[in-house]
This record gives structure tokens, C-alpha cells and sequence, in this order.
């Protein structure tokens, strides 16, 4: 026997409806936040060896003085 859905239709029964462009939208806005956090705690971690770096830089001038 043979199938007699449209290809649009197998995809569906297989997969669930598409998602709608609300639905779209706000997986494009989660993607973009989460490469935000990311961006921010790579910075983040960048301003604490800074700040590590400059705690030790002050007690190496401490000590000389």
C-alpha cells in the first residue's frame, strides 16, 4: 500500500506542525541572549584576572615602598 500524503504532510505527522513566526522570533531572541551572557562572562572573566593582576601589581609596589 502506498502512501498517499503530500510530502508536507509525512513531514508534519513526523514532526509536529511548523512553528509559527512568534514562535521563530522569540528562538532568534534566545539565541541572541544567550550569546549576550556568553560575551558577558567571558568579559567578566577577563576583568577578574585584570583585577587579580592588578591586586598583585599593588603588593609588588607596597612591598618596594
Amino acid at each position: 500500500m502506498t502512501d498517499q500524503r503530500t510530502g508536507g504532510q509525512i513531514i508534519a505527522d513526523s514532526f509536529g506542525p511548523p512553528i509559527s513566526r512568534r514562535e521563530r522570533e522569540l528562538a532568534e531572541r534566545i539565541v541572541l541572549l544567550e550569546n549576550i551572557i556568553l560575551s558577558l562572562q567571558e568579559a567578566n572573566e577577563g576583568l577578574a584576572q585584570q583585577l587579580a593582576e592588578a591586586r598583585d601589581q599593588i603588593k609588588t609596589l607596597k612591598s618596594v615602598l
